[in-house]
């Protein structure tokens, strides 16, 4: 297994960046500030641009990557999470100042738009980081009762050392291909994911477990994009694959492709493990799961265990 490196986790009473590298969402920021301040016992820093609104996107690419980069400088600041995903972080990866990530190692977590950071964070700093929803989707946008399991999942990933466990349980997923492997995980949206083949940003195939979800994308689509996968040679080179939840993407449309038989045509004639359905994705009590870290895959059994925290102890 490839060596990585951890950050220490989070503690009560650090400092934490609040940013937005993707998407717009001004009118939700200081609500995410005030209760991340509440239920963690953090003293937030709001990116001085994560309220900006320049098009589709929070602000200008320069602003954008002024505060990622103030965030990743500053000793002060001990980890960093994202208002929302949306789009837009690809454009800022190859601005990041990626030698004072590597200087001063610190938890980064996100999902959706965000996963090209997580590649480059892999394959710039060989280091680990948090997928898990952002703080909009779960901490503001949706009632605590329905977001609990999300809430408690990524505290106790960012402040402990302790490993999840069972990410998915055998009741709760489905088989595609069987069979059992065990390697480093990497992956998150599968658009923006495949966005970063033919970059340096592409974490490598090779002894790792690829982790994959979306959201309002049809069955052709994910068929398209699960093909580039295929058709470069990088998906037959892993050891497995997981599947997240594809939300908001089957066709009311009779005769159109439904994105379960896109997966199943698409990966079941892999050599290797698939297994579907964990509770990850753009849904409000998604799990977090600890990108760069060894996870335990066993198809037949129909469980995806992690074996390690992404962080580790101050």
């Amino acid at each position: 297994m490839t060596s990585v490196l951890k950050p220490p986790h989070l503690a009560p009473g650090d400092t934490i960046a609040l940013l937005s590298p993707a998407g717009p969402k001004p009118e939700v920021v200081d609500r995410c500030a005030t209760v991340l301040e509440k239920e963690w016992g953090v003293t937030v820093r709001v990116g001085r641009h994560a309220r900006e609104f320049h098009d589709y996107l929070a602000g200008t690419d320069e602003q954008r990557l002024a505060d990622f980069n103030a965030a990743l400088r500053d000793p002060a600041v001990r980890g960093i999470v994202c208002v929302r995903g949306g789009y837009g972080s690809s454009r800022l990866l190859r601005g990041i100042d990626w030698e004072a990530l590597r200087r001063d190692p610190k938890p980064f977590a996100g999902f959706s738009d965000l996963t090209s950071v997580h590649g480059a964070i892999q394959t710039q700093c060989g280091q680990t980081s948090l997928h898990s929803n952002t703080i909009a989707m779960s901490f503001v946008q949706n009632p605590p009762a329905e977001t609990a399991r999300c809430r408690e999942d990524m505290r106790r990933a960012l402040f402990t050392s302790e490993p999840a466990g069972e990410l998915v349980s055998a009741t709760e997923s489905w088989k595609i291909v069987g069979g059992r492997a065990k390697g480093q995980l990497v992956g998150g949206n599968l658009v923006v994911f495949g966005r970063l083949l033919a970059t340096p940003y592409m974490p490598s195939p090779e002894g790792k477990i690829v982790f994959l979800e979306d959201v309002g994308e049809e069955g052709y689509r994910v068929d398209g994009a699960l093909s580039q996968l295929k058709l470069s040679g990088w998906l037959e080179r892993t050891k497995g694959v997981l599947l997240g939840q594809f939300t908001d993407s089957d066709p009311t449309e009779p005769g159109r492709l439904p994105v379960s038989a896109a997966l199943e045509r698409c990966l079941g004639g892999l050599k290797l493990p698939v297994l579907g359905n964990l509770p990850v994705g753009h849904i409000p009590n998604g799990v977090s799961l600890p990108l760069g870290c060894e996870v335990e895959l066993d198809a037949d059994a129909g469980v995806a265990l992690a074996l390690e925290a992404p962080f580790t102890q101050r």
